[in-house]
């Protein structure tokens, strides 16, 4: 199992955590697709039925893809 992000509610190991509804604005930690880790520094841009649209909060920009809400973690 991975370690806990320090930055996820309740500290749990990140796998195990149920996300609640994100509301856009929510800051948000986000699962790398490619190694498993943990990205900062996004928040929530808009929910979709399979999951949730990110966008950085430094440049406003908005990913161009859909993130399972699994790998959708809020920040503390």
């Amino acid at each position: 199992m991975a370690p806990a992000h320090p930055h996820l509610m309740t500290g749990q190991n990140a796998d195990q955590v149920t996300t609640p509804d994100l509301a856009p604005g929510t800051h948000v930690v986000v699962r790398c697709k490619f190694d498993g880790r943990w990205s900062h520094e996004f928040e929530v841009a808009g929910r979709e039925p399979d999951g949730y649209r990110v966008r950085g909060i430094s440049d406003r920009l908005e990913l161009p893809a859909v993130f399972p809400i699994d790998d959708v973690r809020p920040v503390v």
